[in-house]
């Protein structure tokens, strides 16, 4: 084949600059996390739909902050006042190690210092992990020059088993920093103990994250084929969106796979152009 594809790129690896759709999704969030007062937004949507794509945008330097800096409020790129954003993937992991996570990230990227004592695996860990965090982010963060964001994905078997003190810690660090919380379901429906009141759900906007729109899944099929130099003509991407649909990961995969089969066979382009 002549072409490398761009489609199994973007399906195998995030590149910010390869990021389709979801503005208003993005511009809502970034309005939200960049005002004056912070606030925190829960996402859900299915499998494959894109939520993980999404959180990684908003997380890189090169993303979502830098695309769309306009949106930015408060906390704004180049401005005096600027957002750091930190992704920490917390699938399968248990309610109780989620803080451990989120200490481990943010020490990982330098943001916060070591705890004062070594870290047990008992519940002692859990109070120093809360002391340490709950310190210095609003030592750092309260009234500072950054705000702090933490896109938490694959939430749903950490918020099923997440203790109300641990639910309540997440809560109160919602003064100083803002959480973009990704999960399959409703936060509401993880939780089988009906008597089971949030902290934390109660100041989280939810924000469905479904299908794109018909504008965002013609985007997804042309924009990677033309930035490859085999652009896709108009017939080819409408036969790819009436086919695969507005489902990001089905339509891109449906692209990759005819990407390869116009690489060994390039009369199909001439054959949907034909009346």
């Amino acid at each position: 084949m002549s072409e490398i594809n761009p489609f199994a790129r973007l399906l195998v690896s995030f590149e910010p600059q390869m990021f389709i759709g979801r503005i208003l999704d993005v511009r809502t969030i970034l309005l939200g996390v960049s005002s004056d007062e912070p606030r925190s937004f829960a996402l859900h949507g299915v499998r494959t739909i894109g939520k993980t794509t999404l959180l990684k945008f908003l997380a890189h330097d090169h993303g979502a902050r830098e695309r769309y800096r306009s949106t930015l409020v408060h906390y704004g790129v180049g401005g005096d006042r600027t957002l750091r954003c930190v992704y920490v993937n917390t699938y399968q992991l248990d309610g109780a190690a989620v803080l451990r996570a989120i200490y481990d990230e943010l020490l990982h990227l330098d943001l916060i210092r070591p705890a004062d004592a070594d870290l047990a695996t008992d519940d002692a860990e859990q109070s120093l992990l809360k002391e340490t965090l709950l310190t210095q982010l609003r030592t750092k963060y309260y009234n500072a020059k950054e705000r702090l964001v933490i896109c938490l994905d694959h939430f749903d078997k950490p918020f099923s088993s997440l203790k109300l003190s641990d639910d309540a810690f997440l809560r109160s660090l919602t003064n100083y920093q803002s959480f973009v919380i990704a999960t399959e379901h409703r936060l509401a429906e993880l939780r089988r103990d009906a008597n089971y009141v949030s902290p934390l759900v109660n100041v989280l906007s939810p924000r469905t994250i479904g299908l794109l729109t018909q504008t965002e899944a013609y985007e997804l099929a042309e924009k990677p084929a033309a930035k490859a130099g085999a652009a896709f003509s108009r017939e080819e991407a409408q036969f790819l969106v009436e086919l695969g649909g507005r489902q990001p990961y089905l339509l891109a995969t449906l692209c990759d796979q005819y990407f390869d089969m116009r690489s060994e066979n390039p009369e199909l382009s001439g054959l949907l152009a034909e009346p």
